[in-house]
């Protein structure tokens, strides 16, 4: 499958916007029949990411590149929404009461 770029856009714009919505795509088709438990399983010790906790830290590294390439700061109201790239430690954040929509 090729991907759909959108002719309105600047080429490189467009490939790029083009890869990260079909990732997406092919994420979500992958994790549509995650239950909760599976979604925020942390591996038998309970020190791996959960699905959940890198589902949202592709979506938080996406939402920072879109306001880097249009060379803006984040608003607070969407960091606040969405959280941090990393916690304190470095760590991508621990997250919990969520739903994989």
């Amino acid at each position: 499958m090729d991907l759909h770029l959108d002719n309105e856009m600047e080429p490189s714009v467009a490939l790029l916007y083009a890869t990260v919505s079909d990732t997406y795509e092919r994420i979500k088709l992958l994790v549509k029949d995650v239950d909760q438990e599976e979604l925020f399983f942390k591996g038998t010790e309970n020190k791996m990411n959960s699905i959940g906790e890198l589902l949202r830290h592709l979506a938080v590294v996406d939402l920072h590149w879109v306001y880097r390439l249009k060379n803006q700061q984040i608003p607070s109201s969407l960091q606040k929404e969405y959280g941090p790239l990393v916690d304190s430690t470095g760590q991508i954040p621990f997250i919990k009461d969520t739903t994989i929509s």
